[in-house]
């Protein structure tokens, strides 16, 4: 690219910015009613369609095909949230996903603005959302059956993110502006502090809480874990774990009590998540946590600025080289003080609920939406 380029580029830039802006028009009443209803009914019925294919074809676990394609079919099952969360907790998602859909109906019905791409997207949002709803209900677990190696096993409800995504990039408040887009509305998760706690740490183990720990590395840095336990106990916990001496799915309150008993959490990050809902219960109920380092987050198009498990332990770091986390591990392994384990304890918790405690992200709420 020449010298003058970059000057041609900020005049063009500027000459945007001074243009008046072309009003978005309001679609016809029977035009959004169609294309939201028809975008609704169209992705329910390519997810049911593709899922009932793919439980007539494969037995749970095949893939097709059996190679090492970089997109495979993979028919596997789901009874939690999104990434493996909340497992085998049906009737809760059942309740949250029915608010979700109403949710979703009402930002149809009231739009914060008008744009003939945006009845498409949120009738994307409802398929999808109404596709996973289906099978709960019927069979008590979702199906899923996209597999891209990096990434967590998904379904056509991919289309949800998708119609959010569509959303997102055609509100004129956040056009040309990579910058500040969405930063107003980052509030994190909670948990209530109340409902956690009691960590004892009278079980001498490592653990992590990961759906298939070992079977979506990369994407679960399953490589850190092997490293930074060798020679030591570990117990990690979730669907796949006992493949690699974990206990496999447990119930919450066993996860939990799992939770209480170890001596410490070694978390490893799950990407292309900035955090996870383990990190926090494992942080609110005391024990200690050591975090994987940033530079181990590097899939495409995630990325080290991205991640937050490191910074929010108490630490206040993570550690890039597995051999400087088993150190910290054993140190906690063959720390028998208990005033050391008490001090530890009420830290951790005092940080977890300055940062996903349930007033601290109330407020935030309130705050937001006035």
């Amino acid at each position: 690219m020449g010298r003058a380029a970059p000057r041609a580029i900020i005049d063009s830039m500027q000459t945007a910015d001074t243009a008046p802006a072309r009003p978005q028009q309001p679609a016809k009443p029977w035009l959004r009613r169609a294309l939201f209803w028809g975008a609704a009914l169209a992705v329910i019925g390519l997810d049911q369609l593709t899922k009932g294919l793919v439980r007539a074809l494969l037995d749970r676990g095949e893939s097709w095909p059996d190679t090492d394609w970089l997109l495979r079919i993979r028919y596997v099952t789901n009874t939690g949230a999104a990434f493996g969360i909340l497992e085998d907790q049906t009737a809760f998602l059942i309740v949250t996903t029915l608010i979700g859909l109403a949710a979703i109906y009402l930002y149809y019905r009231y739009p914060p603005f008008e744009h003939g791409i945006v009845p498409v997207a949120i009738g994307m949002m409802l398929g999808g959302a109404l596709g996973n709803f289906i099978d709960r209900v019927r069979l008590g677990e979702v199906t899923d059956f996209i597999d891209l190696g990096w990434w967590p096993a998904f379904n056509a409800d991919g289309l949800l993110a998708m119609g959010a995504g569509m959303v997102v990039v055609t509100d004129p408040s956040t056009l040309c502006d990579h910058v500040r887009a969405g930063e107003t509305a980052m509030i994190r998760f909670y948990k209530d502090p109340a409902e956690w706690g009691g960590w004892t740490g009278g079980d001498r183990v490592v653990t992590n809480i990961t759906q298939d720990l070992f079977r979506r590395h990369p994407a679960t840095n399953f490589e850190y874990w092997a490293l930074a336990t060798e020679g030591l106990p570990t117990m990690p916990i979730g669907s796949g774990s006992a493949e690699i001496g974990g206990s496999g799915p447990l119930s919450y309150p066993a996860m939990q009590a799992a939770l209480r008993d170890c001596r410490a959490y070694l978390y490893t990050g799950t990407q292309p998540a900035s955090y996870t809902l383990g990190l926090i219960e494992a942080m609110m109920v005391g024990v200690p946590v050591v975090s994987i380092g940033p530079k181990w987050m590097d899939i495409f198009p995630y990325g080290s600025e991205l991640f937050e498990g490191h910074e929010l332990n108490l630490y206040g770091k993570g550690f890039d080289d597995p051999a400087d986390a088993r150190r910290v591990l054993r140190a906690h392994l063959d720390n028998s003080s208990d005033y050391a384990g008490a001090v530890f304890y009420w830290n951790q918790r005092e940080r977890a609920a300055a940062l996903f405690g349930r007033d601290v992200i109330g407020a935030q709420w309130k705050a937001f939406l006035g």
